[in-house]
């Protein structure tokens, strides 16, 4: 596994588009699922270093508990929120078991070599009938984030890093071990996975 954090040293603007597109999905599921943010516990694993998603969050809604796991983060966000630093394929993950409400991962089992233990740390914090949301690059995206790479309209660090792509089937059949009710789906035209997984 990887050294740093994602845009802990530069991103380019299709990352940043990308980002965007994600949020809007999260947003979209929320709406769907009819509850309110407020109040809620939420953990974001594998935040990136300038936790872009949670702060986005915490300037929509300032009555959230916000939690961050990643290897490290930008110090002037450390000082304001909670942050774990963690190795996603070893580490025991630093908060008390069934803590979150909510926990979302974008863009991050991917990069994983043994997937097993991270949603196994996730299911560990995640409260009972709460809410996992995750987001992958799928099977058919691989070509064309390898082309976006070598021109640099993607960060090449990033998508060299991916240890797998998924496809609906593989995620399901991976999910399933740890999470009963999930729904798997693909959005951006079948380039990105979209998860809902209850505990």
């Amino acid at each position: 596994m990887r050294k740093f954090s994602y845009a802990e040293k530069w991103r380019t603007y299709m990352d940043i588009l990308t980002e965007k597109l994600r949020y809007w999905k999260f947003f979209s599921a929320i709406k769907k699922q009819k509850f309110s943010l407020k109040e809620k516990n939420i953990c974001d694993v594998w935040c990136w270093y300038n936790c872009s998603f949670l702060t986005y969050l915490s300037n929509k809604e300032s009555t959230l508990w916000l939690y961050w796991v990643d290897l490290t983060v930008n110090s002037n966000i450390y000082k304001k929120l909670h942050f774990a630093s963690a190795n996603l394929e070893k580490d025991i993950i630093g908060f008390e078991d069934e803590k979150f409400d909510i926990i979302t991962s974008f863009a991050v089992i991917e990069h994983l070599n043994n997937p097993h233990h991270y949603l196994q740390e996730i299911k560990r914090i995640l409260k009972k009938w709460w809410l996992l949301f995750l987001t992958t690059p799928s099977l058919y995206a691989k070509p064309v984030l390898e082309t976006f790479a070598k021109l640099w309209i993607s960060t090449k660090e990033e998508i060299y890093d991916h240890k797998i792509y998924y496809t609906k089937k593989t995620l399901d059949n991976l999910i399933k071990k740890y999470f009963s009710h999930h729904k798997v789906s693909y959005f951006q035209f079948g380039m990105n996975i979209f998860l809902i997984a209850k505990k």
